[in-house]
């Protein structure tokens, strides 16, 4: 064989080979909590875990959402960085056999950890919930524009009710046509 029949066939092996692993490789996906307290959650009780696992959820999904710089973002950050961690820390730090004794006048561990766990829920969904309001607001808006821009007269012979941002729509046509 040739120099030139082994440099093609060392570049087709190559290809092959390259292909081959770019097909068999992982996708690459977010992890669902950090490996510090995903460990944590996995020693929580069946009805906490689920409940740490949506919080985790809502933080990741709040922080696709809004840009970096936003409380929203920052409230997810810290709640994945901080609030979640140190709640499980807390909690996990007493011993299993004593997390359901109730002491006299507060909650035991396991009551603690369940109203904990709900508010840092209930702080994420009212971050949702606004965000809900505030895309159903902007399409309501929107709506009401194509309505009034593309709505046809009532009838023939009736004047056209116009309204002030329809004017002002029309005034900007016509001085973009103009130039």
């Amino acid at each position: 064989m040739d120099t030139l029949t082994l440099d093609i066939a060392a570049a087709v092996l190559g290809c092959i080979l390259t292909t081959t692993a770019l097909r068999h490789r992982k996708p690459a996906a977010r992890p669902s909590a950090p490996q510090p307290f995903s460990r944590s959650i996995r020693e929580l009780r069946r009805r906490h875990r689920r409940v740490a696992r949506a919080i985790v959820a809502l933080a990741y999904e709040c922080l696709e959402r809004h840009a970096d710089g936003s409380f929203e973002a920052f409230t997810a950050r810290e709640t994945l960085r901080s609030y979640l961690p140190e709640t499980l820390a807390g909690y996990l730090a007493v011993p299993p056999t004593l997390r359901r004794l109730q002491r006299p006048g507060r909650p035991s561990a396991d009551d603690e950890l369940s109203r904990q766990l709900c508010t840092l829920q209930r702080g994420l969904e009212r971050i949702r919930e606004a965000d809900a309001a505030r895309g159903a607001s902007r399409m309501a808006a929107n709506g009401a524009f194509l309505g009034e821009r593309f709505a046809a007269p009532s009838s023939p012979g009736a004047p056209e009710r116009r309204s002030m941002l329809s004017d002002l729509a029309d005034v900007l046509e016509a001085a973009l046509r103009r130039t």
